[in-house]
């Protein structure tokens, strides 16, 4: 039984070692060329295991530590820091922008339409935004209850 154990031990060591250097970006392995170091742990299970933890795995950052200026890119802590993010916001803020010139252009075309049609035109011009200026039943003067004419005799 001890024997099956070591040898479990040692698969999954070999196993775990051989999937983590492959894995692993080829310019933060160290000591040897990463082809290297998966042949090691291949061909000597025993020891390339323990020499690819101790020579050859890539070293991590304690957290807090500074970082030494390798190759590892670390995200921002918070969005406005993110280039990625201030992007997406410059984007939003160019189609918002955009998008009130547009607003701004049709109203006044819709005013020169309306100036343009003459003196005829009833009552003042009404805003496109204003909630009442809606064409509909009940637009004239207010008669009585229930916008019904009055008949005035």
């Amino acid at each position: 039984m001890p024997r099956v154990l070591l040898v479990l031990a040692v698969l999954s060591a070999s196993i775990f070692c051989i999937i983590e250097c492959i894995r692993t970006d080829k310019h933060e392995v160290r000591n040897l060329p990463k082809v290297v170091w998966v042949l090691l742990i291949l061909l000597a299970p025993l020891v390339g295991p323990v020499a690819w933890f101790v020579a050859g795995r890539p070293r991590r950052e304690r957290r807090g530590a500074r970082p030494t200026g390798g190759a590892v890119q670390r995200r921002p802590a918070a969005p406005d820091d993110d280039p990625m993010f201030l992007a997406g916001l410059d984007r939003t803020n160019d189609e918002r922008r955009r998008l009130e010139a547009w607003e701004r252009e049709l109203t006044e075309r819709e005013s020169d339409l309306r100036g343009a049609s003459g003196p005829d035109q009833e009552g003042p011009a009404r805003d496109a935004r204003d909630p009442r200026a809606q064409d509909g039943p009940g637009d004239g003067p207010i008669d009585g209850p229930g916008d019904e004419p009055v008949s005035r005799s």
